[in-house]
């Protein structure tokens, strides 16, 4: 069996899951969120399931997370939105 050579650090799996919400301004702004009180994890779960019925339970629980944050991001540009339509309304009226 042959081994494949390995360059660099290595970080274990936990340093990654941890230091993934600093990558970047944004995954630092979807690590300060929480799921809205009328969005359920479970409905995620269910879109992945549709489009990969059989896959493994590490790249389901990933696919899982990376779909609540993609959510996530959505909402927080819905919410911006809404904001400034709200804004400029107010100005005009005003």
């Amino acid at each position: 069996m042959a081994t494949i050579p390995v360059y660099g650090k290595i970080t274990p799996k936990e340093d990654r899951a941890t230091s993934i919400y600093e990558a970047n301004d944004t995954m630092k702004m979807l690590g300060y969120m929480t799921l809205p009180g009328d969005v359920k994890s479970s409905e995620v779960e269910d879109i992945i399931n549709a489009y990969v019925p059989n896959v493994s339970k590490s790249l389901h629980s990933f696919m899982v997370s990376y779909g609540i944050d993609v959510l996530l991001l959505g909402y927080i540009y819905g919410k911006r939105a809404e904001r400034a339509r709200r804004a400029k309304k107010t100005t005009q009226t005003a």
